[in-house]
């Protein structure tokens, strides 16, 4: 059992403090009470590393579960897009970001407008919602066609929303037995869907490049 895993993703550096580990704060002083030998202190701390892992793992996992969702919505956004453009002379919906996509919800290439919603998001948009004043998870970029450079972003993340953790220092003391400090670093995750249909995963300043560089909208 591990509490006191404290997380917040709009800070930079995490602090997380390890006071309760295996069978809970009651075992924990009972220990601190007992005359260990330094082995068995040992295997204790390992206990608590290999649940530290696991935890790590439970964090990471269920946003990296999210991050492929997200990514294979904005796929389907690229096939309805390629679908659209076919049919109207190479070029891709002129208007703006949301305004672009209920081209594509009205005009039946994409009418599942979850598509349209990242899971990590907490507003779900009802069956037949005009897209235009919605919440959708996604930006566009308007005015492109099909004969433009295939490595052109056209749609991306609203916002730069996952996130997985790495740990960057631990610090085990025997004398207390287990984990008393693990520091955590975020790593920032976004989606960017490019012309030849790839949405590619981007982190930190790739994103920020990526945004400079190409006129998103909403």
């Amino acid at each position: 059992m591990v509490t006191g895993l404290r997380l917040n993703p709009r800070r930079g550096l995490h602090d997380c403090n390890f006071d309760t580990l295996l069978m809970g704060n009651r075992i924990i002083r009972n220990w601190k009470h007992m005359k260990l030998s330094l082995t068995k202190k040992i295997y204790l701390s390992i206990a608590s590393l290999i649940i530290l892992a696991v935890c790590m793992v439970q964090i990471n996992g269920g946003d990296h579960i999210r991050l492929i969702t997200c990514t294979s919505n904005l796929k389907q956004i690229g096939l309805a897009l390629k679908m659209y453009a076919e049919a109207n002379n190479t070029y891709f919906p002129n208007k703006p970001g949301r305004q672009g996509f209920e081209m594509l919800r009205a005009g039946g290439y994409l009418e599942n407008v979850k598509m349209y919603t990242c899971p990590g998001e907490d507003d779900c948009i009802p069956d037949g919602t005009d897209l235009s004043t919605a919440s959708v998870s996604y930006m566009y970029v308007p005015g492109l066609k099909m004969t433009d450079p295939p490595t052109t972003a056209i749609a991306r993340d609203k916002e730069f929303r996952h996130a997985s953790y790495l740990i960057y220092n631990i610090q085990i003391r025997f004398t207390d037995i287990g984990i008393r400090r693990v520091n955590l670093f975020p790593i920032r995750h976004g989606n960017v869907l490019y012309l030849d249909g790839s949405a590619i995963e981007t982190r930190n300043h790739e994103w920020a490049e990526i945004i400079s560089k190409n006129n998103f909208t909403y």
